[in-house]
């Protein structure tokens, strides 16, 4: 009944559907050269064409069919190329020791080149070439080796590949349902009760999938067959539009003056957030999908979105003569004002949007397989980040260093010693600790549970079945939860070795002996070897963020000086200082997980990186508030802008902050309070009152 739960929570929830994909791929590929061998026997080695069926089949790929079908032919013939190198160096312990260094190494350049594959790359690589180099009795081992990965990875390929014809506008739609499934996100932690800190997660991630989404479809509108692009665009475009206006009315309610207005509306609240959370999960599977049933569902769901944000403004005009009910009043209108557009976006991107019956079959569309070039989907940047430069060079050397003690020592599946530091070690020490445990925990658990499958005498048949669901359960929550995918792959590892006939009862106490081993030397190392401090790197970071929403907010005081809704530049402002601020928040993650930082330092990061956040979601309200003329050039809104960028810029630069920090509170102390209730006409002095006051803070706290 439980398995029949998950498969029904995953056709319901759009968000987990590519998890689950993921987790079918890479549990058929890894099942299947090993059942083919069960069955009628493999002239290769099982288990190489097995681990290389998974890991081509479990790549996330994106973007044009051609660049996929490139990266992931490069990838085979990679891990071909470990495989052998593995072969070439068992002889020899000085090019066991040199070869894992070498693919190590081989970490930070997968990095550089990208974060989508660089990961998965790094523990694939690295596994393959260290089992090859442990299993290797002779050089006959080569082609055996080699020709069992060329061989998985044409599984992988093909179960990557097999939808391809029958799907071809798939990137675009998907790229643009994502960034449907992120706006979900960020309406479902505006719900009462979700965890402190979920709506700022959901707005980190909103962003940086608009600017994934916005990359893709950039790529495809430059060419000629650009309409589906295009419209696929302005749909995104949407999302990002629908946020910040249902942000602005969140941070609008979290300033509110008056507790009556709260009160008169809050019944009406809840239901209205769960349906902006449905009504943009339905839009990610109806762009998706193209089905007019689901189209269907979205115009009903829109048009229940209308008659709620109608029902919040009615209960707003019986409080016309409070100043918040006013400024709310105009929130909820320029959201409702969104609905009638959203949903013209939405049928332009369908070609089925009049039909009211389902087809069997899709159009094979042609114009949509030019999306990006490659430049766009890796980095081929020369510039390499100071930090990859020392994790690669710390990385290799303890790998090497693993490899000795394993090979020397002659400890039994002691290749787990170097994998695992090379899968737990992170740039920064936090990052590297948060790993190590989640590893440790995972490893721990999985062995108890391998071990009594193994101890009760399980049969090949309940092997192969237990390897199965370590295999989906490791490729499903790789990205949601670390520890249980760990979990999943011990079992997964134990039962391999013991259905291979490599196994013994000491198996699960090897696998973490060398786990925590190989977590140690990760910790350490991280630790003394040419370590990379979060604090070091994070007012570089701050002074970005603060400087980008001060040009932010400069650029807002043009547009509300000269009238006229968005342009470019401010588009293009907001879109910089809300990426520098998800840097910003991440910066302050990993200064969290550093044991070494003084509990005070994390408090004042904390609190600026809080502070920039503030003053964005405020300024984005100012945004949604830009009117055809002028909204307010007086001199009050001038100088509330200056004092307000002023100490922002004083901010950034953290070495004169201490001489010239009295003067900028004095400044912002020294503004009028706006005394008359604003109208709506008025609102951004109300704002930059709030702005003013968020300023001043962050100025007290540094």
């Amino acid at each position: 009944m439980g398995i029949i739960h998950l498969i029904r929570q995953e056709l319901r929830d759009p968000a987990r559907r590519p998890d689950a994909a993921r987790a079918a791929r890479a549990t058929a590929g890894f099942m299947i050269p090993l059942v083919l061998n069960a069955t009628v026997g493999l002239p290769v080695s099982a288990v190489f064409a097995a681990l290389a069926a998974q890991n081509i089949a479990m790549l996330d790929v994106r973007g044009d069919y051609r660049v996929r079908v490139l990266l992931l032919v490069a990838v085979i013939g990679l891990l071909a190329v470990v495989g052998a190198l593995g072969v070439w160096a068992a002889g020899s312990l000085g090019l066991a020791v040199l070869a894992t260094m070498v693919v190590a190494a081989g970490a930070a350049l997968w990095r550089h080149l990208g974060s989508d594959y660089g990961l998965p790359l790094t523990a694939s690589s690295m596994l393959v070439f260290l089992i090859s180099l442990a299993t290797t009795t002779g050089p006959g081992d080569l082609s055996e080796h080699v020709n069992g990965i060329l061989g998985g990875g044409l599984i992988g390929l093909g179960l990557q590949t097999a939808l391809w014809p029958f799907r071809a506008q798939h990137p675009l739609r998907r790229a643009a349902s994502d960034s449907w499934i992120a706006a979900s996100g960020l309406f479902d932690a505006l719900q009462d009760g979700r965890p402190a800190g979920a709506v700022q997660a959901a707005e980190s991630e909103l962003r940086v999938t608009l600017d994934q989404t916005a990359k893709v479809l950039a790529g495809a509108s430059r060419h000629r067959h650009h309409g589906l692009a295009d419209r696929l665009e302005a749909l995104s475009l949407r999302a990002a539009r629908l946020g910040v206006r249902v942000m602005a009315v969140h941070t609008a309610l979290e300033g509110l003056r008056d507790e009556t207005v709260a009160a008169r509306i809050e019944p009406a609240l809840g239901p209205l957030r769960t349906n902006l959370t449905n009504s943009a999960r339905s839009i990610a599977v109806a762009v998706v999908s193209r089905q007019p049933t689901h189209l269907a569902t979205c115009e009903v769901r829109l048009r229940r979105l209308t008659a709620l944000l109608e029902t919040v403004q009615a209960r707003l005009a019986t409080e016309e003569n409070r100043a918040d009910a006013v400024l709310l009043a105009s929130l909820f209108e320029r959201v409702q004002a969104a609905v009638p557009d959203l949903l013209e976006a939405l049928r332009a991107t369908l070609d089925r949007a009049d039909e009211r019956a389902l087809f069997a079959a899709e159009l094979f569309d042609l114009q949509t397989w030019q999306l990006k070039p490659l430049a766009t989907a890796l980095n081929f940047s020369r510039h390499v980040d100071p930090a990859l430069v020392r994790f690669g060079v710390r990385l290799a050397v303890c790998a090497g260093l693993g490899t000795l003690v394993y090979r020397w020592g002659a400890i039994p599946h002691g290749y787990w010693l170097p994998f695992t530091t090379v899968v737990v070690m992170q740039p920064d020490y936090g990052s590297t600790r948060r790993r190590v445990w989640q590893r440790l925990g995972g490893t721990l658990a999985g062995s108890v549970v391998a071990s009594g499958l193994v101890w009760w005498g399980a049969g090949p048949t309940m092997h192969l079945v237990g390897i199965g669901i370590g295999v989906f359960g490791f490729a499903y929550f790789l990205k949601r939860n670390y520890a249980v995918a760990v979990f999943a792959v011990t079992i997964l590892v134990v039962l391999l070795l013991e259905h291979t006939g490599d196994g013994g009862a000491n198996l699960a106490w090897e696998r973490i002996g060398s786990t925590l081993a190989g977590g140690v030397v990760a910790l350490v190392a991280a630790l003394l070897f040419w370590p990379m401090w979060e604090h070091d790197r994070f007012a570089p970071v701050l002074a970005r963020a603060l400087r980008t929403t001060a040009a932010y907010l400069h650029q807002l005081q043009a547009r509300l000086q000269v009238g006229g809704a968005m342009d470019d530049a401010t588009v293009g402002a907001k879109r910089e200082a809300e990426a520098a601020g998800v840097a910003l928040f991440s910066s302050v993650g990993r200064l969290f997980a550093d044991a070494h930082n003084p509990r005070a330092e994390i408090e004042q990061a904390a609190t600026l990186a809080n502070g920039n956040r503030r003053v964005l979601r405020l300024a984005n309200l100012i945004m949604v508030g830009l009117r055809d003329g002028p909204v307010d050039a007086s001199a009050l809104s001038a100088g509330y802008f200056a004092a307000i960028t002023a100490g922002l810029e004083g901010l950034a630069k953290s070495d004169d902050l201490g001489k010239n920090r009295a003067e900028l509170m004095a400044a912002l102390d020294a503004l009028p309070a706006v005394s008359t209730p604003p109208d709506e006409s008025s609102a951004a002095l109300a704002h930059l009152e709030r702005t003013a006051t968020e300023v001043r803070a962050m100025l007290s706290a540094a």
